[in-house]
């Protein structure tokens, strides 16, 4: 069987991880910090919002490069740039105006970063091997998550808000050397007699896009989770509702080890039905949540919920294309992925103001299961 851990995919998870501590910090203290500086969840809410917008601008006009230029160009490019744009915290950050077009222009380097690293994960690895290379590229990007909420909120309130942002600035320092360690896998040259002009194919795969609304839909329902729940942990005066983050994320690294056998004995269909489910009634008991065992119920249920539901879309979409068109298919799913969570920031930000965290979570719930009609085409294995 061919080698997984080789060279280059050992380089992109490391890449991967330092990236997406910073991204994973700023996600799940950036609302308790807009508090702090006199603002609210719904604007928080809206700052979600418009990330979301410049991601969809960004990943729109520079998907195709992903497939014309070369991921390694793409990454080393978006790194550099994501780097660039956390130090502005560190500058900034106790402005809520600053920090307000900041996180705006996250979009754009989370734009051009992003979409291209999953790409590299199907490159470098095994065909055969894929749903698992998938999986330890998932810990790669949510190993962080375990650590960062507990370890940034420590920074936070016992260094300064400006420390934090230093520290989460540093971790994507290091995602740039790491990401001009790597070589180039893909040459672009392969595509070269292609049409070049301007059409909706160009920037998107539309023969995915059945499982693209499901993760639309997925990702409205969670970000309920991503964007609230450290607040809403707060609210209930639950002590240690950080443990939360971890705690999910730790079911998520668990999970990710787990699909690539369960691959081998159930269709695609099934594991992302079941992901559906459990995701959708985790949600629901952070509904009713108001003590710390039912949050942590919840927190394991959505980490297997989210991660069967992603890993194996996210494996059928990249193996469902030509190598030519996995950059165009990976942001296409990307894309969805993110304006489901930025319209949900929006939506939750404004129902968790108005009508509470409970009515939140049960919409949530809703949003989540309606997923289930939009599923791909029954295939035992990737």
């Amino acid at each position: 069987m061919e080698k997984l851990w080789n060279r280059d995919f050992i380089l992109l998870n490391l890449c991967v991880i330092f990236a997406s501590f910073t991204n994973f910090a700023l996600i799940y203290l950036l609302p308790v910090h807009v508090l702090n500086i006199g603002g609210t969840n719904a604007a928080t809410g809206l700052m979600t919002t418009g990330l979301t917008v410049t991601y969809l601008i960004t990943a729109l006009a520079t998907a195709p490069l992903i497939d014309r230029w070369g991921r390694k160009k793409m990454i080393v490019l978006g790194a550099v740039l994501y780097t660039l744009n956390a130090f502005g915290y560190v500058l900034f950050g106790n402005s809520l105006p600053a920090v307000t077009v900041l996180r705006i222009l996250n979009g754009v380097t989370q734009g051009i970063f992003f979409p291209a690293p999953p790409t590299v994960a199907a490159d470098v690895s095994p065909k055969e091997r894929l749903v698992e290379a998938i999986g330890y590229f998932g810990i790669a990007g949510s190993l962080p998550a375990v650590f960062s909420p507990v370890v940034g909120l420590w920074v936070y309130e016992h260094l300064s808000s400006q420390a934090f942002f230093l520290m989460a600035a540093a971790s994507s320092a290091v995602s740039v050397v790491f990401a001009c360690l790597m070589h180039e896998h893909y040459h672009p040259a392969a595509a070269e007699g292609r049409k070049k002009g301007f059409s909706i194919h160009t920037i998107l795969e539309m023969s995915v896009i059945v499982p693209c609304i499901a993760a639309f839909l997925v990702y409205t329902g969670n970000s309920a989770v991503n964007n609230f729940v450290l607040t809403a942990g707060m609210e209930r005066n639950i002590a240690g509702i950080s443990l939360f983050l971890s705690v999910n994320n730790i079911a998520m690294i668990v999970t990710r080890l787990a699909a690539g056998r369960l691959s081998r004995h159930f269709s695609i269909r099934t594991l992302i039905t079941a992901g559906i489910l459990i995701l959708a009634l985790g949600n629901l008991l952070i509904a009713f949540a108001y003590g710390m065992v039912l949050m942590m119920t919840a927190s394991v249920l959505i980490g297997i919920g989210i991660t069967l539901f992603i890993q194996l879309t996210q494996s059928y979409v990249l193996s469902s294309v030509d190598k030519s068109r996995r950059g165009v298919a990976g942001s296409t799913l990307m894309l969805f992925q993110n304006t489901g969570n930025g319209f949900g920031a929006a939506l939750f930000g404004s129902t968790s103001e108005t009508l509470g965290y409970a009515v939140t979570y049960i919409i949530s719930a809703a949003v989540t299961a309606a997923a289930l009609p939009f599923q791909p085409k029954e295939k035992k294995s990737i």
